[in-house]
Formats: structure tokens, C-alpha cells, sequence
């Protein structure tokens, strides 16, 4: 595979994660701050951090249409970023909760679609090597944690955190990503357009048993991610007085880029680790590690087990999200492989984290307790411990129900039958 274009892929993929780094690890902690008065509890929270899997739901498809039929996917790459550049900015302008989600569910809609078509451009190029998709995969990781990291930088620098600063950093890595999309190797549309519901045809992947049950296991998981996502950088900087780990707040972005830390070397292995421990068994290890991530947060509430939870990050990642993208890209036929990306964000980022962002606000409600003139105590071991037991379950079904280790590319022509 030509260097160039390798090199040109992992900076397609940092660039893209840099942008979500930069807000999306400490928007728990930054809304927690606004407060009460500014409209943010709990289940706003959870609304909050729904509007992007909301987006996830309504955009994919039809954006992933979009590129396998009638635009170059670098070229609408570059667009919804620089919209969403513009977007991101009035977003950190909001102080309170309804048009700060106003501005957030409209960015949503274009950022949503740009984690299918990162992955399908990815896929594209790399054509008979994509097994290798986990070393250009790294460069999102790497990103997020230069979002994160610049995010630190510009608080430590600026004297603490200022209103707005995830987002107005953000925005700026935004503008940089949507240039760059249109320096990309062209990704043309490739499908036959005789048919011109190629989002369809996707649909018809769930006739295989193997793979309706890999969408199933992913989505029940998913539902428990935002339990972390959400308040993970909330209990990180609540006082060790009130049970949290007490870091600052221009220390939360460096601790929180810790996660991945891990992820790299695990991506850079993974190409090597695939073929010997298969798809089901990979898969199942990410849920179990979920499982003990969870555990960890909810059972050992000082700064040494967070740091260890922390790490496992990368193999959470690594053996369920990108698994996962790469799973689907071996089964999906090439004619509706973005279709089919876009399929798995449904899933993963979609209806399973859309649902899961609301449960997780319900219950974060449900254990915290607040006195007239004290700060609202949270019971974070009770919050975390659900998902850890949720994700445990799905660790222990998984590899009996799901049986397609070899990821057999699915036939669209016939009936898939068992079996086959």
C-alpha cells in the first residue's frame, strides 16, 4: 500500500476524532458546571448527550446514499465539517439548556454522518488490505487525545476554563478537518446506479442470523456507554468529599486522555491479534472489559483505579467499536458498503447510546441527593455498577448465540439460510 495515502488516511482519521476529543470527554463535566440554573440536571443531561445518536438515527442512511450513489464522499466530507465548524461556535456562545440543544442537535446532523464516511473513504482505498484498517483507525485515537490534550493546553494557558472553550476548539479543529477533506484521494460513488435504494439493500444484511444477532448484542451494549461518556468527566472532577476523584479542570482533558493511551497499542496489534482470537471471541473480550471498566469506576472510587479503568479503554475500543466497523465491512457486499457502515453507527452511535444517554440521566437523577445550600451528592457507585452488570450479561451471550467467527461476505441475490 502506497505510504502517502496510508499517511493521508490516519490524518483523515485524527483530524476527524480531534473534533469530538476537543468537547465531547469533558461536555458532562462543562454542563454539571452550568447547573440547575441554566436548565442542566440529570435527565437534561441525558437529552443533551442524545441529540448526537438522535442524529445518528435520522442522517446515516441517508447520507451514506448519498456517497455510494451520487458524490464523492471527500467532497461531502468537507462540507458537513465546515458547516459544522459554524455550528460549534454558536454552541459554546449558549448558556443555557434549550438553544445550546438547539444548536447541538442541528450540528449533530452533520457531524453524525462523518464517522460512517471516514470509515467507508478508509475502506475504499485500502481495498484488499483492509484488515489493516485498525493501523489507520489509530490516528483517531491519537487525535482525540490532541483534541483533548489542546483543549488542556488552551485552559492551562488561559488560567482555568472559560465559557465555551471545549466548543470554540472544537469548531476550530473543525475548520481544519473540512479544508483538509477536500485534499483527500477522490472517493467516487461506486455503486451500479440501476439501483438507487442502495440503503435498502443494507437492510437485508439482518436476514443472516449471525449478523442480526452481532447487531443486537452491539445495540443492548451501546444502551450502556453514555453512563461513561456522560458523567465519566463529572465524577472524575466532584470533590473527594462528595465521593468523586477530585481532579481540576484543566487536569480532566490530560487524565481523560488516558483512555487512549492504550487504544493505540491495541489498534497497532490488532491486524495481528485478529486471526488468532477470531471476531467472536475480540468482540467478547471489548463487552467483558466494558464490564470490568464499570466495575472498577464503581467499586475502587480513588484516583489509582480510575487511571486503571481509564486504560482499558483502548481494549473496550478496540476489541468492540472497531471490531465491530471491521466485522461489517467483511460481511457487507461492495456496492452498499457505506450503506452498510452507516448500518453499524445505527447501531453502535445510534439507537443503542440515543436510548442509553436517556437511561443513564434517569438514573443519575435517581442517586443523587441535593439539601437546601449544600452541592448535590451523587451515589456514583450505584450509577455505574448498572451498566457494569448489563455489559456482563451481554459478555456471557454473545459468544453463544453469535457463531460466525470466519465474517463470511453475505450474498444479496438469495436468502442467506443457516448454514450456509
Amino acid at each position: 500500500m502506497n505510504l502517502n495515502l496510508r499517511l493521508k488516511l490516519t490524518l483523515m482519521m485524527a483530524l476527524e476524532y480531534s473534533i469530538w476529543g476537543a468537547w465531547s470527554a469533558v461536555a458532562g463535566q462543562y454542563y454539571t458546571s452550568l447547573g440547575v440554573a441554566h436548565g442542566f440536571t440529570g435527565k437534561t443531561m441525558g437529552a443533551m448527550f442524545s441529540l448526537m445518536p438522535l442524529a445518528m438515527i435520522l442522517s446515516p442512511f441517508f447520507v451514506g446514499h448519498i456517497a455510494d450513489r451520487w458524490i464523492h464522499a471527500e467532497k461531502l466530507l468537507g462540507i458537513l465539517h465546515l458547516t459544522g465548524a459554524i455550528l460549534l461556535y454558536f454552541i459554546g456562545s449558549q448558556w443555557n439548556f434549550i438553544p445550546m440543544a438547539v444548536f447541538m442537535f442541528v450540528f449533530a446532523l452533520f457531524f453524525a454522518p462523518t464517522v460512517a464516511l471516514t470509515n467507508a473513504i478508509a475502506f475504499h482505498h485500502l481495498a484488499s488490505n483492509a484488515r489493516i484498517f485498525s493501523h489507520i483507525r489509530v490516528g483517531g485515537t491519537i487525535g482525540w487525545m490532541g483534541g483533548a490534550c489542546l483543549l488542556g493546553l488552551w485552559r492551562i494557558l488561559g488560567g482555568g476554563m472559560h465559557h465555551g472553550d471545549l466548543f470554540f476548539v472544537a469548531s476550530i479543529l473543525a475548520v481544519v478537518m473540512g479544508t483538509y477533506s477536500f485534499f483527500l484521494p477522490p472517493t467516487p460513488p461506486k455503486a451500479d446506479s440501476s439501483n438507487p435504494w442502495a440503503f435498502l439493500d443494507a437492510l437485508q444484511l439482518f436476514k443472516d442470523r449471525n449478523f442480526l444477532i452481532f447487531m443486537l448484542m452491539t445495540f443492548i451494549g451501546a444502551t450502556q456507554f453514555d453512563f461513561y461518556y456522560i458523567f465519566g468527566s463529572a465524577y472524575l472532577s466532584t470533590p473527594v468529599s462528595q465521593h468523586g476523584i477530585g481532579l481540576s479542570v484543566s487536569v480532566l482533558p490530560f487524565f481523560m486522555s488516558l483512555s487512549q493511551v492504550s487504544e493505540v497499542v491495541i489498534m497497532v496489534i490488532l491486524p495481528w491479534l485478529l486471526p488468532k482470537i477470531g471476531f467472536r471471541k475480540g468482540i467478547t473480550l471489548g463487552m467483558g472489559t466494558w464490564s470490568l471498566r464499570f466495575f472498577l469506576l464503581a467499586l475502587f472510587p480513588i484516583k489509582t483505579f480510575a487511571m486503571f479503568a481509564l486504560l482499558l479503554h483502548g481494549i473496550c475500543i478496540s476489541f468492540y467499536i472497531i471490531l465491530s466497523v471491521m466485522y461489517v465491512n467483511e460481511v457487507a457486499p461492495d456496492s452498499i458498503r457505506a450503506s452498510a457502515q452507516s448500518l453499524a453507527s445505527l447501531a453502535v452511535f445510534g439507537l443503542g447510546r440515543y436510548i442509553g444517554s436517556f437511561i443513564a440521566g434517569i438514573f443519575r437523577d435517581m442517586f443523587t441527593v441535593a439539601y437546601p445550600g449544600s452541592p448535590a451528592i451523587t451515589d456514583w457507585r450505584a450509577v455505574f455498577v448498572i451498566p457494569a452488570c448489563m455489559l456482563l450479561l451481554c459478555a456471557i451471550l454473545f459468544p453463544i448465540l453469535f457463531r460466525d467467527d470466519t465474517a463470511r461476505k453475505i450474498s444479496l441475490s438469495k436468502p442467506v439460510l443457516e448454514g450456509e
